[in-house]
């Protein structure tokens, strides 16, 4: 699989009610995919990893000019993650911005915010607020859980799933989940 790379001008997290923003300030911000992951790294410090392989399901986004929100919805947590794009010396921030989201569309559903009405201008944060409530956003003609191409990078997958802050969390579960499978009388 190819990588992919893209400059950014500023990162934020959603917690506790507040957008946590790192700046860019010509430090090295980017947002890279590696194998199946989706990595937000300054210099040598990866500040954020998603598996892109969670699906549409799991994953969505919107974008505006040269912003991009991605929303992660798992059953005990949702995350949300924007990403403002900058120039490169062979982009604008608006053509890096839209060259990433072309990538990932392969992954999940990205919407335009300009799109529902593009007599009114629509606000990004309304159009996000939108896709947090509506649970069954994109449930429909989504691909089959599990599918893996053939020349897929296993060996790149798992060095990047050690990366993800999560992973403990989530080999954990999996633990469980299959130490409850296992337990007698259970089918």
């Amino acid at each position: 699989m190819e990588n992919r790379l893209w400059t950014l001008e500023k990162y934020a997290r959603f917690g506790n009610g507040n957008w946590n923003q790192i700046d860019g300030n010509g430090r090295d911000l980017v947002l890279s995919v590696v194998g199946i992951q989706l990595l937000v790294m300054q210099q040598d410090t990866v500040l954020e990893s998603i598996a892109l392989s969670a699906g549409p399901a799991t994953l969505r986004g919107v974008w505006k000019n040269s912003t991009l929100i991605i929303v992660l919805t798992y059953p005990s947590q949702t995350r949300r993650l924007r990403f403002k794009f900058s120039a490169s010396k062979d982009c604008t921030d608006v053509q890096n911005c839209q060259s990433c989201i072309r990538y990932l569309q392969s992954y999940m559903s990205i919407r335009n915010a300009q799109e529902p009405n593009k007599q009114n201008k629509v606000k990004l944060e309304e159009v996000y607020t939108s896709i947090i409530l509506d649970k069954s956003y994109n449930t429909r003609n989504t691909p089959a859980p599990y599918t893996v191409p053939p020349n897929f990078p296993l060996e790149v997958a798992i060095r990047t799933c050690i990366l993800d802050p999560g992973f403990p969390e989530f080999v954990r579960q999996v633990d469980s989940c299959l130490k409850k499978l296992a337990a007698p009388g259970t089918e």
